[in-house]
């Protein structure tokens, strides 16, 4: 009688190979530092994109003009979650009146709401998200606080035309060709 030898296998971890190469303890090493790398780099870059959201917008001239500074009623807008500004002008206005505390103002944020089951506690929470928005407003660009605090006091309702638009107006107005 003929006996089968098996021959046991031996107690040593299997060894993983990729097309006969094994994976060693360096390679692994290596990609779970580039991974790490990477992990920590997408942390920062998103925090830093996330502090950015919270930041008024302040465009700086290369010509020595004052720097213009995002109008808060526009920054209160975009807090509030609005990606475009023009799509809540009630709102802008709201928020343009109240840091300005113009008489009234109170009263027509009320009235905004006076259709809602809710009002009071709609009222309040607006005010509430006008004070944090004008608390984190002027948390930043302290260098140019003179200009922050005359924009702010400025009038936002009306958007101010620039010289050249006015001139080019007139001129359309006055120059006719063909008389």
């Amino acid at each position: 009688m003929m006996q089968s030898t098996v021959k046991p296998e031996s107690c040593s971890p299997p060894e993983y190979t990729d097309h006969g190469k094994t994976t060693s303890f360096t390679q692994i090493m290596v990609a779970s530092s580039i991974g790490l790398i990477f992990a920590v780099a997408m942390h920062y870059r998103l925090k830093n994109m996330r502090d950015q959201k919270i930041i008024p917008r302040l465009r700086l001239s290369k010509h020595g003009h004052p720097p213009k500074l995002e109008r808060f009623s526009h920054y209160v807008a975009g807090q509030m979650g609005f990606k475009d500004r023009r799509s809540c002008p009630h709102l802008c206005k709201l928020a343009s009146e109240y840091i300005t505390k113009c008489e009234g103002c109170e009263d027509d944020i009320y009235a905004f709401f006076e259709n809602e089951p809710d009002a009071d506690s709609l009222f309040v929470k607006l005010v509430e998200e006008f004070e944090r928005c004008i608390l984190s407003y002027f948390a930043f660009h302290w260098k140019h606080g003179d200009v922050l605090i005359s924009q702010v006091m400025s009038s936002e309702a009306e958007p101010k035309k620039k010289l050249k638009n006015i001139v080019m107006a007139a001129t359309r107005c006055v120059y006719h060709p063909s008389d």
